[in-house]
């Protein structure tokens, strides 16, 4: 699961690095295929931009993404791992100008995400970046412990009504969470992270939350 969360960020943080250089009077939705390759690079899988793009620099740089999702793996059960219906980002001016992101607020509205274990033990959480060799140096360099992942904090994390949905093809398992509300803090992509939030599991209301700390090279 800590695999599935630092991946997630790492979308959301090329999403917006991509879409924050330049004016807000530029019509992003002509640069989703741009912004969709350089998520195929990051992460090796493709990405689909439904819905519109927008963004606001003033009073403090915000971007709207609608109707996202992220391609599974070849033999998955379902074309898409993860979905949502919008994904809104707002992200402090000061710290951009030292070279930091500050994530004020991060929504995800209606996000899906499918977890699915193959029936050949391959798992679609796992992330095979473009074998380019610039996506090795990132690697090696996030390994070592000075990538960007230290410079990227996340104030408010935010999901309404998602759906976590884990599948085992081996063992025909199937376990879903529905309706899950969380709130998620972390002083950068290598934790710790603070969680807390409600879910329906099998007919229950579970509520939960903790603070989960994870360590740069496991990534």
């Amino acid at each position: 699961m800590r695999k599935v969360l630092i991946g997630l960020f790492i979308l959301v943080f090329v999403l917006a690095a991509v879409v924050f250089i330049g004016p807000s009077l530029v019509d992003w939705n002509d640069y989703k295929g741009r912004i969709a390759e350089a998520v195929e690079r990051e992460t090796g899988r493709e990405l689909s931009i439904d819905g519109d793009i927008s963004l606001s620099l003033l009073p403090t740089p915000a971007l709207s993404v609608r109707g996202v999702r992220l391609a599974n793996i070849e033999g998955a059960e379902n074309p898409d791992m993860a979905s949502l219906r919008s994904l809104d980002v707002k992200v402090a001016f000061a710290p951009l100008l030292e070279g930091r992101i500050q994530v004020q607020s991060l929504e995800l509205v209606e996000p899906t995400i499918i977890l699915e274990v193959l029936p050949d033990g391959r798992r679609n959480w796992e992330f095979m970046p473009a074998d380019d060799g610039a996506g090795e140096a990132a690697a090696a360099e996030t390994s070592s412990g000075d990538g960007f992942g230290g410079e990227v904090r996340f104030d408010r994390i935010a999901i309404s009504d998602g759906t976590v949905i884990y599948r085992d093809a081996a063992s025909g398992r199937e376990e879903r969470l529905e309706g899950l509300d969380a709130r998620i803090t972390a002083s950068s992509l290598e934790g710790p992270f603070s969680i807390t939030g409600d879910a329906g599991y099998r007919g229950i209301e579970i509520g939960f939350g903790g603070v989960w700390i994870c360590s740069a090279p496991n990534l």
